[in-house]
């Protein structure tokens, strides 16, 4: 029975942080966020199953790869490369 227990408990920590470190390995911006909703749904299942999709999918919330230029820094580059 102790075996039992343990595999029980083993599977569930293993599945419980599957979204989280999917999320960690694509680098994904709101990784510890899907690694909360994994562990706090898996007692409801419906949060880890959106934690789950959640770490396949891109956010559009992360920095941008160039930084933005304010308006007055667009025109005088602009006027500089006339």
């Amino acid at each position: 029975m102790l075996v039992i227990a343990g595999v029980g408990i083993w599977l569930v920590v293993i599945i419980g942080g599957l979204p989280g470190k999917m999320a960690r390995a694509a680098n994904h911006p709101q990784a510890n966020a899907i690694n909360t909703l994994a562990w706090v749904g898996l007692i409801t299942g419906v949060g880890w199953f959106l934690a789950l999709i959640w770490a396949q999918t891109k956010s559009g919330l992360a920095v941008p790869e160039q930084p933005l230029q304010a308006p007055e820094q667009k025109q005088a580059g602009m006027e500089e490369g006339q």
